[in-house]
């Protein structure tokens, strides 16, 4: 029997940490990663100061599936 698919994450603000954390769910790992507002705020001058590209950092949208 088969239930159905996630198809867009929700996180409890009040739940995360503080200092920075990167997350990753075993479903999803091969596209997406997840870091809290405390890691945005390293790594995004690190993005924007390299040629990485594949990177997309922002509200999260449903997953195509």
């Amino acid at each position: 029997m088969r239930l159905g698919d996630i198809k867009m994450e929700s996180f409890n603000k009040s739940q995360s940490p503080k200092e920075v954390a990167a997350f990753k769910d075993p479903s999803t790992v091969k596209v997406r990663i997840y870091i809290n507002d405390a890691g945005r705020v390293i790594i995004d001058p690190f993005i924007a100061s390299t040629t990485l590209i594949g990177i997309e950092c922002g509200p999260l949208e449903p997953l195509r599936g």
